[in-house]
């Protein structure tokens, strides 16, 4: 049986590593216990937007995590050259923009809701 990913990030470490140092996005907590507890901290992309099996779900054989690769494949992967030529704000081809949609689009059935 192959390994499912445990962490299923519902906001994708290619779109979050825009803002990353390092590896290491700031981050700032809404609710800290005490004074003491700083309200902001370095987090790894590994550690952000992310629920545990938000996206393993069983079949009648197994547990399975596809649809996280089929969002990967489909959406993400295609989208990597135009996010970056976003950021670098070079010229987008009109293949450019229709994966950037997609890429878009397909967080609407990323989120933990």
């Amino acid at each position: 049986m192959k390994e499912i990913r445990r962490n299923n990030h519902f906001v994708p470490k290619l779109y979050l590593k825009q803002w990353a140092q390092n590896g290491r996005i700031p981050t700032y907590r809404l609710l800290v216990s005490n004074e003491a507890v700083p309200e902001w901290r370095d987090l790894s992309l590994s550690k952000i937007a992310f629920r545990e099996h938000l996206y393993t779900y069983a079949t009648a054989k197994e547990e399975t995590d596809e649809f996280e690769h089929w969002l990967a494949e489909e959406f993400e992967n295609p989208a990597v050259d135009a996010i970056e030529r976003v950021v670098r704000e070079q010229r987008l081809t009109p293949e450019h923009w229709r994966r950037l949609v997609r890429f878009a689009v397909a967080q609407e059935v990323r989120t933990p809701a």
